[in-house]
């Protein structure tokens, strides 16, 4: 077998292809790769396509459309990454090729990212953080009581892997879960203790809202102004999904009010302005999309493609294939 790998030259193969890994890649047989520090090309694919049994590649590589693999020898494209719908178009799945990507090496990482930012913009243990470091002493008597997970109505927008490990993760709090989505059984709910909701009740009713949705047409704004406003003045928003689920200019009208706190890792823009006026609000944790960074999760990422290489390579069916229908659930770009 012949496996290419795409990835330019840079920190982000090194932290993928470590030698261990490669290791295993050349275990299965020849490999060829990218030695540039630029992308691939589209015309490159082509080319890759006719000479080579696998591909491996990750965020930046062009999008690998039917027309580049019909009569050609590839048959598996590894993801090293979340969502594929900016690195296949939809029509390849009308062939016979196999499609997998890291996407659950996200989930739990995502998860507890998500709880801290969730007792973070509960307890605003930063805030005190702040004062000590800054020289402010608040008196014992004059120490303010701060707010709990414990016992708090959460809701959670989208149901899938990350919100999984959530509810696992947030359980031993005795909260009460709301979940809102298309493809929440109630057996599921029943065994998971969950409450099946809509995102309007989840909205006027939840102290904490929590978004794990994917980003496609139906949830570009979500939460748009009507729900916003339905929100408790005391309501926690916590979002490490996508930014443009929110509404941000509905959702800032409310925060300067002094009313919702907000905890983000995700805005409407891939990088926030510097001069934005979330970044003055006392009522925000506002964090640079880190929210899956972490050595774990790149590690999970690179294990879960090459374990599904190795199944090709063994002409086992793969366990993590991506189908037409899970592709067209994953997040898109806008």
């Amino acid at each position: 077998m012949k496996t290419y790998i795409a990835i330019p030259n840079g920190r982000e193969k090194e932290i993928f292809i470590t030698p261990k890994i490669r290791a295993r890649i050349e275990k299965l047989g020849e490999v060829g790769e990218n030695k540039t520090s630029q992308q691939i090309t589209a015309n490159d694919v082509g080319t890759i396509a006719k000479e080579y049994d696998a591909i491996i590649v990750s965020w930046g590589a062009p999008c690998i459309k039917k027309s580049d693999l019909m009569s050609k020898k590839l048959k598996f494209i590894g993801h090293i990454g979340g969502s594929v719908q900016d690195v296949v178009s939809e029509d390849v799945f009308d062939i016979d090729i196999n499609v997998v990507s890291g996407n659950r090496g996200f989930a739990k990482p995502l998860a507890e990212s998500t709880l801290l930012l969730m007792l973070m913009g509960l307890k605003r243990w930063h805030v005190f953080d702040s004062m000590q470091k800054s020289g402010v002493e608040i008196e014992n008597n004059e120490r303010p009581l701060t707010d709990s997970l414990i016992g708090k109505c959460v809701g959670l927008l989208g149901f899938g892997q990350i919100s999984r490990e959530v509810i696992s993760l947030i359980k031993p709090f005795d909260v009460r879960i709301m979940v809102a989505d298309d493809y929440i059984t109630s057996d599921e709910a029943n065994k998971l203790g969950v409450e099946i909701s809509n995102v309007d009740e989840i909205c006027e009713i939840c102290d904490v809202i929590s978004i794990h949705h994917t980003l496609n047409e139906s949830t570009l704004h979500l939460l748009n102004e009507r729900r916003i406003n339905k929100m408790k003045s005391t309501a926690l928003i916590v979002n490490t999904a996508r930014g443009k689920i929110i509404d941000q200019n509905a959702l800032l009208k409310r925060l300067e009010k002094g009313e919702l706190f907000a905890a983000l890792d995700v805005y409407e823009t891939p990088t926030l302005a510097v001069d934005h006026p979330l970044r003055k609000l006392d009522n925000t944790i506002l964090t640079p999309h880190l929210g899956g960074k972490t050595m774990y999760c790149h590690q999970r990422l690179v294990e879960i493609v090459i374990e599904q290489l190795e199944l090709f390579a063994k002409g086992m069916p793969l366990t993590g294939r991506i189908t037409k229908d899970i592709y067209c659930r994953m997040t898109k770009k806008f």
